[in-house]
């Protein structure tokens, strides 16, 4: 126990002065896990970045408090694609690198925003720590990345019926960015807010290693005539970035509405066409047609060389058109334009239609009539045959003015070709065609010969049948006149030609008793010098109902849009 006691004496006097070596901190109870003052610090650990704040310019990185009486916590950053050498990463630090402070007490510092970093781009970090004893680099992080700068809105480009396509920046051109993922929102436009997901957007998205250097897209499966709304969407690591919304764009009109025609209006230089309302944000509407002669052609040739166009009023709700100024008896085709201010596109082509031959009406009656070939002799086959190839007759204007039928080559009645006083009439006969019809008849003279007419009608609204029926009780009417009931002739060569007459009138009279009301066949069949039996075809063939036709390949048109698909709010992907 003496030497026990002694050992401690020697000790205490021995460590005396040990303060003085220590310095004040001895005094104040050093820690030895803070460090030595006199001693650099330690390398510091690697920081993290706090994944939920990083923003397309900032990152929040966060690290342990370091103490180790340090007097200055420093954090940089440094751009990897700026990397020159990779042993040595920082060696280029003053090429795009980024210094920050740690915020509070350097001993206590646990974090520090690095701000003024550049859009979706990679960083690494490091600590740097200074205390009196010198600076020491910390450890590299790994690889921190930035979100994507926000995209800025698409703009047109073209429009189909049903696609738009639209151009924008490209997002990671050249390394600028870096982007895993780049979506095409779109939604009808209107809304207050077009990509509120109660108006059901949709979206369309390219993954593929390029997707950030596209700079152009298709949207499909667009309706036609209508506005949409787009935006960008940018995707990496970091997250993703919602793009601005576009300015509302408009695809193309679909084709025009199909043409009907109202053929109860259809007169000699008329036709009333009707058709579905297009709506479609239209900005003009036009009629356009073209007559039909001549070589086959397409519509475009046609229109080329005589076709003419009609600008509709009030282009998104008309339904109705009325083309006039036409030729009489001539073909005409139809076709609807229909433009917004992206585009145009055409309709089916209506057509031929044929216009009512051009007949006004003049004293008692009028209209066009074909005075048919004599067929005097015997009728064999050959020369029937060459009569209907050869000549088919000839087509007057015939008017009827109280007992006189005159035909001229016009309706100006100008060039008169002949008369008939119809005191010279014997009978009137006709035979129905093999369906039961009425097209021919003949005015049987009285002096033997025989005048062969025949009735077509180009009205829609009157068939052959009821014209050649109206013509020969319009002559019956003629010659069942009282003379009283005439009207006053004027002075000229009718007048003369009645005083001339006036005898056979009298004489007539009594022969008015030969016209009967005549039922079908009511005056006995043609005789053997005249038409001929219906069954044997008569003097020329039976020709063809006119009216709308079904306008053939011949005339061609707009087809289909090579892009138009199914109506629908499915949008495709990247073209």
């Amino acid at each position: 126990s003496r030497q026990q006691g002694r050992f401690l004496a020697i000790m205490d006097d021995d460590l005396g002065d040990l303060s003085e070596l220590m310095g004040d901190d001895y005094q104040h109870g050093g820690n030895a896990d803070e460090g030595d003052p006199n001693v650099k610090p330690k390398v510091a650990p690697p920081p993290k970045a706090f994944v939920q704040s990083i923003t397309e310019s900032s990152v929040l990185v966060q690290f342990p408090a370091q103490r180790q009486f340090l007097k200055k916590v420093l954090v940089q950053a440094m751009p990897v694609i700026m990397i020159k050498d990779p042993s040595d990463p920082f060696a280029s630090f003053g090429a795009g690198g980024v210094e920050v402070t740690a915020t509070g007490d350097p001993p206590e510092a646990t974090e520090a925003r690095l701000v003024g970093l550049r859009p979706g781009t990679a960083y690494i970090a490091r600590l740097v720590l200074t205390n009196p004893a010198g600076t020491t680099k910390g450890e590299i992080s790994g690889k921190m990345l930035t979100k994507c700068a926000v995209p800025k809105a698409p703009t047109f480009f073209h429009a189909k019926p049903n696609s738009i396509f639209i151009r924008f920046d490209a997002q990671g051109k050249q390394g600028a960015q870096e982007v895993s993922r780049l979506t095409i929102g779109v939604a009808r436009a209107g809304a207050k807010d077009p990509f509120d997901p109660a108006n059901k957007p949709g979206e369309m998205s390219d993954g593929s290693a390029r997707c950030g250097e596209l700079k152009q897209a298709r949207i499909q499966k667009l309706r036609p005539g209508s506005m949409y709304c787009f935006r960008l969407i940018v995707h990496n690591a970091a997250g993703k970035v919602i793009g601005e919304t576009s300015q509302p764009m408009l695809t193309m009109p679909g084709p025009a509405s199909r043409l009907r025609e109202d053929s109860k209006s259809r007169t000699s230089d008329s036709v009333h066409l009707k058709f579905e309302p297009h709506y479609q944000h239209l900005t003009k509407l036009t009629m356009q047609y073209t007559k039909i002669e001549g070589t086959k052609a397409t519509f475009e040739q046609l229109m080329k060389k005589n076709g003419k166009s009609v600008s509709i009023d009030d282009p998104q709700n008309a339904t109705e058109c009325l083309v006039t100024g036409l030729e009489g008896n001539k073909k005409y085709v139809f076709r609807l334009l229909a433009e917004n201010k992206s585009g145009r596109n055409v309709g089916p082509i209506l057509g031929p239609i044929t216009t009512v031959e051009h007949a006004p009406e003049m004293l008692d009656k009028s209209g066009w009539m074909t005075i048919l070939p004599k067929m005097s002799g015997k009728k064999t086959l050959s020369r029937r045959l060459s009569v209907k190839k050869k000549d088919k007759g000839e087509k007057y204007w015939f008017v009827i003015d109280g007992r006189l039928l005159n035909w001229f080559t016009d309706t100006d009645c100008k060039d008169e070709i002949d008369f008939l006083h119809l005191s010279k009439l014997k009978r009137i006969t006709y035979v129905p065609d093999g369906d039961g019809q009425a097209r021919q008849f003949a005015l049987d003279i009285k002096d033997g010969t025989k005048i062969s007419l025949e009735c077509s009608s180009s009205d829609p609204n009157v068939t052959t049948h009821d014209y050649t029926m109206s013509w020969m009780t319009a002559i019956q009417n003629a010659l069942t006149a009282q003379p009283d009931e005439e009207k006053p002739k004027s002075e000229g060569r009718r007048a003369s030609i009645l005083a001339a007459t006036e005898s056979e009138l009298q004489d007539e009279d009594e022969g008015d008793e030969d016209f009967g009301d005549f039922e079908e066949g009511g005056f006995g069949g043609f005789e053997e010098e005249g038409f001929g039996d219906a069954d044997e075809g008569g003097d020329a063939p039976e020709e063809e109902p006119e009216g709308v036709e079904q306008f053939g390949d011949d005339f061609g048109g707009f087809g289909d849009d090579d892009d138009d698909e199914e109506d629908g709010d499915e949008f495709g992907g990247f073209d």
